[in-house]
């Protein structure tokens, strides 16, 4: 599966039902600017607070023109793709009859081979117009082609961040669509999978966050009514994860919008410099014994290696400029992990476009056994990675230090 760095994330994301009233009005201040220049509001949180991320539960909202990261396209007139779909769907009355024509034919227009794009990533319409292709392109076609169906689909990436399918609402569930190519032999059909098929648990899926509303577009006076946005999350599914016998705990874990800047002369990292210096601080968790999902019989679960819960989260906008940057959480987000091995926290400081070295400087390691569990990961807990540059890693936890605790903020023992 080809991977972009974090381009497209998520999720749901609401501050914490547990805060004080107080908090959560000041949270809502970052909609107007404070005097903060390197990151204009409303893009970076001005207030810290609890994020807690889940799944949106109206299906309407997978129906839209835009689906994760691809490049944009007027995939929705193209007229061979929409011809197809109405030739494919003629006939049929029930969605899920729907859903496995489209992903059956996905599945046979394309031959199990990688495809090198002139520029990536691709649009809809670039995916339709090559033969070759894997679980990437077949994702994002399937997708398009059944929300021109009418249907409500989604990608999702799975546990091991190694291979991509589809999610589809059919009636009043999603079921899960791989529309995949198979090598050698392509002949079969497609694989659909109902929600209770206890051999199907893909931990992430493609879904909007928060909207900010009555905020102006930074550096115009044009207003925005409404900015969604994207992360990875995994999916709060306890019905589902019991199936293999894995439960959910939770963690939380302090994050920033504040950047450091890396001074190429000293290369050393400090407080402030110019916009093109700056560092921000990311984060990522991985499992540290992945293969604990191995005898779980989970085909999309085999094992966890690598598992993202958002570092920055992009809009999805098409009409904003493309200068306004990225929305970066502020304050703790709250996230669902399975009751399974141990559990790292990785902090690093990162910047794609300075000359810099990306540095892995913090981790904690944590464990969640039961479905109550909640692990609070604090400034002060955080153990410098091997061969991290100490200078470097006191200024991230002096950084994250600065926030008020997960207490301060409404965070309970057990949420």
């Amino acid at each position: 599966m080809k991977r972009l760095i974090f381009t497209s994330f998520t999720i749901w994301t609401v501050a914490a039902a547990a805060a004080p009233a107080a908090v959560v009005s000041q949270a809502r201040r970052h909609l107007n600017p404070t005097g903060r220049t390197d990151c204009p509001a409303p893009w970076c949180e001005q207030v810290p607070t609890i994020h807690r991320l889940e799944a949106p539960t109206d299906p309407s909202l997978y129906l839209g023109n835009v689906i994760s990261y691809e490049r944009p396209s007027d995939w929705r007139d193209f007229a061979p793709l929409r011809d197809e779909v109405t030739s494919l769907t003629d006939g049929l009355t029930s969605d899920l009859d729907k859903v496995t024509a489209i992903a059956d034919w996905v599945k046979q227009s394309k031959v199990s081979a990688p495809h090198t794009y002139a520029t990536w990533p691709p649009s809809i319409i670039d995916i339709w117009g090559f033969r070759e292709g894997q679980c990437e392109e077949a994702s994002f076609l399937l997708t398009a082609m059944l929300r021109l169906a009418g249907i409500p689909a989604m990608r999702f990436s799975t546990w091991n961040n190694a291979h991509v399918a589809v999610r589809a609402y059919v009636g009043d569930h999603w079921v899960v669509a791989d529309a995949t190519p198979l090598s050698p032999d392509n002949s079969g059909p497609a694989r659909i999978y109902e929600p209770d098929d206890p051999s199907v648990v893909p931990a992430f899926q493609e879904r909007p966050l928060l909207a900010l509303d009555d905020v102006e577009m930074p550096g115009t006076d044009a207003p925005v009514d409404s900015v969604t946005l994207f992360s990875n999350e995994p999916i709060d599914e306890a019905a589902k994860l019991s199936q293999i016998g894995l439960e959910y705990g939770k963690v939380a874990f302090p994050v920033t919008n504040e950047f450091l800047y890396y001074d190429a002369a000293t290369h050393l990292f400090v407080a402030d410099g110019q916009p093109d210096q700056r560092v921000a601080i990311q984060y990522h968790i991985d499992a540290v014994d992945g293969a604990c999902l191995n005898d779980h019989q989970s085909w999309y679960a085999d094992p966890i290696t690598f598992l993202v819960p958002g570092l920055l989260w992009r809009t999805i906008d098409r009409t904003r400029p493309s200068a306004v940057g990225s929305f970066y959480p502020q304050g703790y987000i709250v996230t669902s992990l399975p009751t399974c091995g141990t559990w790292r926290i990785v902090y690093y400081l990162s910047n794609q476009d300075l000359d810099a070295p990306s540095l892995t400087l913090a981790y904690e390691d944590f464990s969640l056994t039961d479905a109550g569990d909640l692990e609070v990961i604090r400034p002060e807990q955080l153990q410098p990675a091997a061969g991290a540059d100490m200078v470097a890693f006191r200024a991230l936890v002096e950084t994250l230090e600065k926030l008020p605790t997960f207490e301060q903020l409404g965070g309970a023992a057990s949420q």
